[in-house]
């Protein structure tokens, strides 16, 4: 199960943690980053499923972009992001990617 996600550089998120239970639920104002919450994960289910990274961010025949695209993916003046994970492992042990 995922644990946690880190973004870094990610869309507008500078440095940001998002600690996953069984039920999540993201809320906020307009523009605090709850659509590039979702998009991230977009984004690595499309890397999981093995879409390479710039198909993954601005799409083929059979995806849509990711909004902004390659262009807009890290949060300017940077042109890197990550995006990390926690997942809960077996036997109390964790797996950090």
């Amino acid at each position: 199960m995922l644990k946690e996600i880190h973004f870094k550089n990610w869309k507008s998120l500078k440095n940001a943690t998002l600690y996953i239970d069984q039920l999540t639920v993201l809320i906020g104002t307009n523009a605090s980053g709850k659509t590039n919450i979702v998009e991230g994960l977009e984004f690595l289910r499309r890397l999981i499923n093995g879409k390479e990274v710039q198909t993954a961010l601005v799409g083929d025949s059979s995806l849509s972009s990711i909004r902004g695209g390659l262009e807009w993916a890290a949060l300017k003046p940077e042109n890197q992001f990550t995006i990390s994970l926690l997942v809960e492992g077996n036997e109390n042990t964790d797996y950090f990617s």
